[in-house]
């Protein structure tokens, strides 16, 4: 940025959003464990477990609590993983003295302030399932959604302007690593909140429109199905210089 010219000297702003990024993460994987298992929620937090919702909520296409865990985990690990890369980045210099991080931007500002959005959204998210508030849900885990595809855009825009001097300097592993923990942790975080919304969709079809659950189950299965064609679509005609 424009107030800190010197790429040899730290950026406080950036840096300092790196660390409150890392500390809402954290809050954020220990409320969806405490939203999790029964035996750790209270009245007073959540009402019931996020399981318990669904449960009350039944569809036929909802998956088991075991697959929940599975993948929930794996997100969590997974963009746990890239946060710390991010934070190891603050420390790392080049030959000529330059900070890393402010060297190679692909890890934005913009990144950033999208996922502490969308850890809020889903913090917030789990007050209003657990609440049983199916249509609120629905509106809030869409900005859950949407904050993953715009840092998803930003990263990919940011390391295309900066992979070629990154492979000149040597720095072809961090383009590797940035790809498998950055890029794949955030795509794989979004996959899975567009299902959760369109399972969360049709719960709102079922129980606040009331539509029949099969009914609404099949609807959306239709809608995962035009969604997955069209990113095919994107993936392999538009964005492909943007994901190798």
């Amino acid at each position: 940025m424009a107030f800190f010219p010197d790429k040899t000297l730290h950026n406080w702003l950036k840096v300092s959003l790196i660390m409150g990024n890392i500390l809402i993460y954290v809050a954020m994987v220990g409320f969806n464990v405490l939203a999790s298992f029964p035996q750790n929620t209270t009245k007073k937090l959540f009402p019931t477990d996020v399981g318990g919702t669904s449960n009350t909520f039944y569809l036929e296409v909802t998956p088991a609590f075991w697959v929940f865990s599975a993948i929930w985990t794996t997100i969590f690990v997974w963009n746990g993983l890239w946060l710390i890369y991010a934070f190891i980045n603050i420390f790392r210099r080049l030959k000529d003295n330059t900070l890393f991080y402010r060297r190679f931007d692909f890890l934005n500002f913009g990144v950033f302030i999208a996922f502490i959005a969308n850890n809020l959204s889903i913090i917030a998210w789990l007050f209003l399932w657990t609440n049983l508030f199916a249509g609120w849900s629905l509106l809030l885990i869409v900005f859950c959604v949407v904050p993953l595809d715009v840092a998803l855009i930003i990263y990919y825009r940011k390391l295309d302007q900066c992979k070629q001097e990154m492979k000149e300097h040597g720095y072809k592993k961090d383009l590797v690593f940035s790809r498998i923990l950055i890029q794949n942790g955030l795509a794989t975080f979004a996959t899975w909140l567009t299902l959760a919304t369109n399972l969360n969709f049709a719960t709102f079809l079922t129980y606040d429109c009331g539509i029949n659950q099969d009914i609404s189950s099949t609807i959306i299965l239709f809608i995962i199905l035009i969604i997955a064609v069209v990113y095919f679509i994107i993936e392999n005609f538009i964005w492909q210089k943007y994901l190798l």
